[in-house]
């Protein structure tokens, strides 16, 4: 049993290359409303009057878009869908939330943060135990951790060419995520 599965994305890029090379059916919606905010992204003024600023447009569009598409479920793939979830909370479409992001300082916009999350998502998915102690202990909080096939990507890998091409030493421990 499959599905028919539609990637949404906010501007060309890398990604939406290659899901159409993979034949996934993608669509372009520059969405301006996106709340970039966390651990690694410190919190910025011109960010967050965008966001404001976007808010409604970024509502309408992505009402219009769930209208228009009708999904059974959506998957957000980022905590950055802030403005996106309450739309899609609107329209009583479930939600699969996909959180790998750490918050950041400002316990006043994580609480805003959390209480988005949380309220506008069927389920969340983190990608480890620590990212739990954002949310509150509940039962549609699911722990899935980041996965690597060693079939394919062996840390025995002779292959020294990306080595060479970044100017990495042999012996240094590469991880990439």
């Amino acid at each position: 049993i499959g599905y028919d599965t539609k990637i949404i994305f906010y501007e060309d890029g890398p990604g939406a290359k290659y899901a159409k090379s993979l034949s996934i059916e993608t669509m372009i919606l520059p969405l301006k409303s996106i709340f970039f905010y966390g651990a690694h992204v410190k919190f910025q003024l011109i960010v967050f009057l965008r966001f404001i600023l976007f808010f409604p447009q970024t509502i309408f569009s992505t009402l219009r878009l769930i209208s228009k598409e009708n999904p059974d479920i959506v998957h957000l793939n980022t905590n950055v869908h802030i403005t996106v979830a309450i739309a899609i909370r609107l329209t009583n479409t479930p939600v699969i939330w996909h959180i790998r992001e750490c918050m950041g300082n400002n316990k006043l916009l994580n609480y805003f943060q959390k209480k988005i999350v949380e309220s506008c998502s069927d389920r969340i998915i983190i990608t480890s135990n620590y990212l739990r102690r954002y949310y509150s202990d509940n039962a549609k909080i699911h722990t899935v951790y980041n996965g690597v096939d060693l079939s394919k990507f062996s840390i025995n890998n002779s292959d020294t060419s990306l080595r060479k091409i970044y100017d990495i030493d042999e012996n240094d421990t590469v991880i990439c995520m």
